[in-house]
């Protein structure tokens, strides 16, 4: 890589050169850092790099156009063949857009449809989708996230109005997303790449080759319609048996149905020695009575078992 005026260089206390560095966020994020002493580059960008070709992501038909991209903006010369033969990849979103309009009842649906509340922790966006993460304890390398969301509504949110006004094809851009959604899976360490992809090491053409279906895998691992409960419907469950029932399903309410913020309360008013998985297990329940009384039960499972085959 030949190096142009555009990259700030960062000195030592002897006045030797470290790091030269190209960053940027406008039009799309874009880093390039060269390691002077190691005498390796870092490249990082998104999609978007593709321009026009955005829709088209990045794949094995169009990861020299992203490179090129990349050179132009960066105004430097880059060993294209040399990168994807080469270089390796340290983090990565696998990514699908799949036909389904993100509706709210289709986001309040994913969110009441975890089959482990413990293992996966679900937040809503507030406008447009859902993002699932794995919990795990500190920088674990098993960090897992998938997000579903809108990407019409995405790309009309105010920061990302200088990307949209960089095109020459907006408004057809938008049309292509419409009434879809986009299924993102974030891959931030080498070891989870090559689990997620099923390859033996992380260079470039590796993983873009990758006959792999990560997506499905990990969705699979999340809203698995096999392990789901069968949910009650509405003719047995018109209202709630109990006043402890009902009282359970105020504190869902009052939560979001978020059951670990709701077991949050269990724990505060009994001891710490308490075993709360059989509460958990309860407030579940009782969580699945209020998804019944607000949709299907049939058109429930149906849509996870929907999604699964758009990523399939």
């Amino acid at each position: 890589m030949q190096a142009a005026n555009s990259f700030n260089k960062i000195i030592n206390s002897e006045g030797e050169p470290m790091y030269s560095v190209y960053s940027s966020k406008i039009p799309s994020l874009l880093t390039v850092r060269l390691d002077h002493a190691r005498e390796v580059a870092y490249i990082e960008f998104t999609a978007r790099i593709l321009k026009d070709d955005y829709s088209k992501l990045i794949s094995t038909e169009t990861i020299r156009i992203a490179l090129n991209n990349v050179a132009e903006r960066v105004n430097c010369v880059l060993e294209v063949e040399a990168i994807i033969n080469d270089a390796k990849v340290l983090l990565i979103d696998v990514t699908k857009d799949i036909p389904l309009s993100m509706t709210e009842q289709v986001k309040q649906t994913l969110y009441m449809s975890v089959s482990n509340v413990k293992k996966w922790r679900p937040e809503k966006r507030k406008q447009n989708g859902i993002d699932v993460a794995k919990s795990v304890k500190g920088k674990s390398k098993c960090r897992e996230r998938i997000s579903l969301y809108c990407k019409v509504t995405e790309l009309g949110l105010s920061r990302n109005r200088n990307f949209c006004n960089s095109l020459t094809a907006c408004d057809e851009l938008l049309n292509h997303f419409a009434g879809k959604t986009r299924v993102e899976y974030n891959l931030s360490s080498s070891y989870m790449i090559r689990k997620a992809l099923k390859i033996e090491d992380v260079l470039l053409k590796s993983v873009l080759n990758s006959t792999a279906n990560p997506l499905l895998n990990i969705y699979n691992r999340i809203f698995d319609h096999k392990a789901l409960p069968e949910l009650a419907t509405q003719a047995d469950y018109g209202n709630f048996k109990t006043l402890g029932e009902y009282l359970k399903n105020l504190l869902l309410k009052e939560y979001d149905d978020d059951v670990m913020k709701a077991e949050q309360v269990y724990r505060h008013f009994h001891s710490p020695k308490s075993h709360f998985s059989a509460k958990r297990k309860e407030l579940v329940r009782i969580r699945n009575i209020r998804k019944s009384l607000l949709f299907e039960p049939a058109s429930s499972k149906q849509l996870i078992k929907e999604i699964a085959n758009k990523l399939s």
